[in-house]
């Protein structure tokens, strides 16, 4: 049987905090053999032994060159191949907390290109991947480099053109993979950015003359779009692509990194447009995972996208029966099932794909006292939000082997029931001076809320050491920590108005904002935001 695609790839990021266990990774890449994918991709900035650089992801979870080794051939064994994705520009933020790695950066997370010493760093890099990786494809990054040349390059060099600094570090960088036998492929957005003034999703685009020259006929371009909802524009920019090299594929997302909960429905959506664009266009598509602002979703939580585009890739159509039936054969359970983990995020009635928000996190993030997101709740939410948690609760009980993420999820589930609305509650019991209701939530809700707090980070934590390394997960605990010492001081400084030992509680003098300021309705269901710290304090963190 013909394939729509001859190559289906499946990108893990192992650098957002949780690298998985080894074990872990061979019971990934067996899911995903049975699927039918051909590749397992390693998405790894700091992850790696390199022995030059010992600083280089210390105090980290790493893979080391035995266990990428033994990986590589458990791989080969079950018929696919493990590919290396590096960072050689952009993303390396990680580097700036060393002394030792000023010398080799740019800005916070950008290599100082043109700067020798940068290339003997990659250059080691590139050794240590060539000695763990049998293959002989790796993608070396190059995306989201924003502020390329404005920081330490410019103080040095003077001002330059960044098509210019990109092309000529491009070219060193090509040239030290040609050295270690690597075939590179590379996200193609900066060649978008830089021709069209650091704009990515343009619309009807037409390239200048000439500019399929600036780009190396030596590497694959790889198109990447996790959110667009319309084939014609990925048809668009396909052609695009296209326009500039020869050698084209595409990437899509499994969205698993914009919270504790996958967004599996929002995925498949998107993925209906983008896979019916791609058909013909290209002969090898990615699907990403990766895990921004923590890993906090599990591996395991996107595998119902994962068996659509495997199923797409052999027939050319999203044919849900289908992808329900292979999703089953390799899972144990069923795929619906699986989608009911999304539901955590809902906040009204109707599909969860026209809600593709994150409100779980910023409930459960936000401050108890302060809560930026209190504008989102509306009269609804919570009944939802209780709704969700009794589907939950009911999933749980057919999931199997799965049984600890849906854990997770519950357990979430329940304080965000409790959290979100909570702060309104607060603030208007403060404001008109009700203090009997404070004094409940005070000897009630509050020690309710640590409670199932505790009970959430506890489940988290099984789920986070059944499939991880233990390093990272520290940036949870204090995460949660963190929420549940404000919430304690809450229920203190209630119980203390209410005994009259204080005469006000300054955080409820505050009024409720709007998170947006007048940008937009705060009463969408569509609000995604995923930055952890901002989503707990306006002040500095």
């Amino acid at each position: 049987m013909k394939m729509v695609f001859e190559k289906l790839s499946y990108m893990v990021d192992i650098s957002r905090n949780a690298v998985p266990k080894l074990e872990t990774l061979k019971k990934l890449a067996k899911k995903l053999s049975l699927f039918g994918y051909d590749r397992l991709m390693l998405y790894i900035e700091d992850t790696i032994e390199v022995k030059s650089y010992p600083m280089l992801g210390t105090l980290k979870a790493q893979l080391s060159v035995c266990e990428i080794r033994n990986l590589d051939e458990y791989v080969k064994s079950i018929g696919m191949e493990l590919v290396p994705c590096i960072q050689t520009l952009g993303h390396m933020n990680s580097l700036a907390q060393w002394p030792v790695f000023d010398g080799i950066r740019d800005t916070d997370d950008i290599l100082l290109a043109g700067n020798e010493e940068t290339y003997v760093f990659i250059d080691a890099l590139l050794l240590a991947v060539r000695t763990a990786f049998s293959s002989n494809e790796i993608n070396i990054g190059m995306d989201e480099a924003f502020l390329l040349g404005a920081g330490r390059y410019m103080a040095k060099n003077g001002f330059r053109e960044k098509k210019q600094i990109f092309s000529d570090h491009l070219s060193r960088v090509l040239a030290l993979c040609e050295k270690h036998g690597f075939r590179a492929s590379m996200w193609g957005d900066m060649f978008i950015r830089i021709l069209f003034n650091g704009e990515y999703y343009v619309k009807d685009a037409t390239l200048p003359d000439g500019a399929k020259k600036a780009v190396p006929q030596n590497v694959r371009l790889v198109y990447w779009n996790y959110t667009s909802r319309d084939s014609k524009y990925y048809e668009q920019m396909l052609e695009l692509m296209r326009g500039l090299s020869d050698d084209v594929c595409f990437a899509g997302g499994a969205w698993k990194w914009a919270g504790f909960a996958p967004m599996n429905q929002r995925s498949l959506v998107i993925a209906k447009d983008a896979l019916k664009a791609a058909k013909g266009r290209v002969d090898e598509v990615i699907l990403t995972a990766w895990a921004d602002d923590g890993a906090e979703a599990s591996l395991f939580s996107v595998m119902p996208v994962a068996a659509a585009y495997a199923q797409f890739r052999d027939t050319g159509e999203m044919d849900i029966k289908k992808t329900a039936e292979r999703f089953r054969s390799v899972m144990g359970v069923d795929y619906d099932l699986f989608l009911k983990l999304d539901c955590v995020n809902r906040l009204g009635a109707g599909s969860y794909e026209d809600q593709p928000n994150n409100a779980s996190k910023y409930y459960l993030y936000q401050d108890i006292m302060l809560g930026k997101f209190d504008c989102t709740v509306e009269e609804g939410t919570v009944v939802t939000l209780k709704k969700n948690l009794a589907e939950l609760k009911a999933a749980r009980q057919h999931a199997g082997e799965w049984t600890y993420v849906f854990d997770t999820l519950v357990a979430l589930a329940d304080v965000v029931f409790i959290k979100a609305g909570l702060g309104i509650e607060l603030r208007k019991a403060y404001q008109e001076g009700n203090k009997e209701v404070l004094r409940k939530h005070a000897e009630i809700t509050l020690p309710t809320l640590i409670d199932r707090l505790e009970i959430f980070y506890n489940a988290f934590e099984q789920q986070w050491l059944t499939e991880n390394k233990p390093e990272g997960l520290e940036v949870i605990q204090y995460r949660i920590g963190g929420v549940l010492k404000r919430v304690a001081y809450c229920k203190r400084m209630l119980s203390r108005y209410v005994l009259g030992e204080t005469e006000s509680i300054g955080e409820f003098e505050h009024d409720i904002v709007d998170f947006s300021g007048g940008l937009f309705s705060m009463k969408e269901k569509n609000i995604l935001y995923n930055n952890t710290k901002r989503i707990m304090t306006a002040s500095n963190l």
